[in-house]
């Protein structure tokens, strides 16, 4: 396993709220509907195992698992994510779009690139209701 830089431990550990959240919200849709980690676990084609490390923030759910889920609990994709709570982090706008537009350009699968414009498109919905 690769040994994280400082700065990149300490963005993880930064972000790694939003694991903690999609987890529990993962959980507590489960136990909501009585049902256990071997069960939503099958339905994402995963090991119980697996599904455990999401609920509990130690892996990251893909975010193929996280529509599936969505739509196997009859919820919005967005049910996941947290509200946004933190104060507006200041940001190089011209940074960021370079950096989504190179990792769009990546992607390959003209189905990728269809989920992360959806994707973007949820939180752009989000910020306007």
């Amino acid at each position: 396993m690769t040994k994280l830089s400082t700065d990149d431990q300490s963005r993880f550990d930064k972000d790694n709220h939003i694991y903690d959240y999609v987890g529990g919200q993962m959980r507590s849709h489960r136990i909501g509907r009585g049902l256990t980690q071997a069960q939503v676990a099958k339905v994402i084609g995963i090991s119980p195992q697996q599904y455990q490390k999401y609920e509990d923030a130690q892996s990251r759910c893909s975010l193929t698992s996280l529509e599936t889920l969505a739509t196997f609990y009859g919820v919005a994709f967005t049910a996941f994510l947290p509200e946004e709570t933190s104060p507006p982090l200041m940001i190089n706008e011209a940074d960021l779009l370079a950096r989504l537009v190179s990792s769009y350009s990546l992607l390959g699968s003209a189905n990728k690139k269809l989920r992360l414009v959806q994707l973007v498109e949820a939180f752009t919905k989000k910020e306007t209701l």
